[in-house]
């Protein structure tokens, strides 16, 4: 297990070196070089609090927006004092970043083989942790991408791997213990969060039936990760005006729900990128505006129901598919996709993925009820995503 956790280590710290990622901070600006991350993380570090998540020089978003809750708080914490350790966005902080994510992603290696184990199969757990060790998608990801990616992955890889190791008809303080180990993980990324019941039905699940005892530790489980995440909900509470652990649900909705709609991420209709979106949203304020648009997307679904229910279809199936180069608007330059070689190996890959992890779930479904649980969580891991709006990245935290 340790020797796939040094392999990929030392393919991730190759590909760092090979393409000098840490040095892309000086081809990019602050914002493009992590979006809404990185300016959350800057806002930390000189001392402005977790806000001015679209903040950069040029207006209207050089104006700023104030206090937010559009992310949850570890991977921008993390950012931040990594700027205010090393001065900023800087090759050295990027450096660092990258390293240690790629220790990150490495290490997630040695828990998909310990997941597998847990399902009832040490062997399938060693080869998926090799072949996640040299997947090119996980080695990018580390390597390139600035947002909480490949932490997210890691995190929940863990959760899953303790919940389907010490988790099925848990007494009620290893319940208590799964419990806060979710709610951690929904500081990270609170996607996972649409698995919650099934994790609570396998702590519920001590044998052939669920009893009373079952019952009374899937309760436990659901408080304590409650417990854990309160006290950030409190802040934005405080903060915003939200008890919630994120804002942009609403946001989301109409951005991927309108006339314009492909199924993908329209940035257009993003108060990120649209000036009159965020003139709005200042205007407004975070939680009034995501209800606004929130109700916008709700009176558009109202009125299209056949076209939403099309474009859900459409989201499902790049999801677990992707979308070839023939039908996908973004392409490498606007090539065609006859040459855009890029595209289609991008594709391949998540198709591939895709197609093989819900046939793998599948056939362990048909002889464990660990099997059951898994396909459940997969399928139910992205139904916000099935909702909205969809970017390869989204899928990534399943991916292991």
């Amino acid at each position: 297990m340790w020797g796939i956790v040094a392999l990929a280590f030392l393919v991730r710290a190759f590909a760092l070196w090979f393409l000098d990622s840490e040095n892309r901070v000086r081809a990019f600006d602050l914002w493009t070089f992590g979006y809404e991350a990185t300016e959350i993380g800057r806002s930390l570090a000189d001392g402005l609090g977790f806000g001015n998540q679209w903040m950069r020089p040029h207006g209207p978003w050089s104006e700023p927006s104030g206090a937010t809750a559009w992310l949850p708080p570890v991977y921008p914490a993390l950012l931040g004092e990594l700027m205010r350790l090393l001065g900023g966005v800087t090759p050295q902080f990027a450096l660092i970043l990258f390293t240690l994510q790629a220790a990150i992603s490495a290490t997630t290696c040695a828990l998909v083989a310990a997941l597998g184990s847990a399902l009832g199969n040490a062997r399938v757990g060693r080869v998926a942790g090799l072949a996640f060790a040299l997947y090119p998608v996980s080695v990018w990801n580390s390597i390139y991408t600035v947002w909480d990616t490949t932490l997210a992955a890691f995190a929940l890889t863990a959760v899953l791997w303790l919940l389907f190791r010490y988790g099925r008809g848990a007494p009620l303080r290893r319940a208590a213990w799964l419990g806060a180990c979710f709610g951690c993980l929904l500081w990270v990324n609170p996607a996972p969060l649409s698995i919650a019941p099934v994790a609570a039905i396998v702590i519920a699940h001590g044998g052939s039936r669920i009893g009373a005892r079952g019952l009374r530790s899937a309760a436990i489980f659901c408080v304590v990760a409650f417990a854990v995440c309160a006290p950030w909900m409190l802040r934005n509470l405080r903060a915003v005006g939200a008890f919630s652990m994120r804002t942009n649900l609403g946001v989301e909705l109409a951005v991927g729900n309108n006339d314009d709609a492909n199924g993908h991420y329209q940035r257009a209709r993003h108060p990120s990128f649209n000036a009159d979106e965020f003139a709005s949203y200042r205007a407004l304020g975070e939680v009034p505006y995501a209800a606004a648009r929130k109700s916008e997307a709700l009176a558009w679904i109202t009125s299209h129901p056949v076209r939403f229910v099309q474009l859900s279809l459409k989201r499902v199936w790049i999801f677990w598919m992707g979308e070839s180069p023939w039908s996908d608007p973004r392409r490498d330059g606007n090539k065609r996709p006859l040459d855009d070689l890029n595209s289609w190996v991008k594709w391949v890959q998540h198709a591939l993925c895709g197609l093989l992890s819900i046939a793998g779930a599948v056939a362990l479904a048909r002889r464990r009820f660990e099997g059951r649980a898994l396909l459940a969580m997969l399928l139910c891991y992205p139904i916000a995503y099935y909702v909205t709006h969809f970017m390869e990245r989204y899928r990534f935290p399943i991916e292991p």
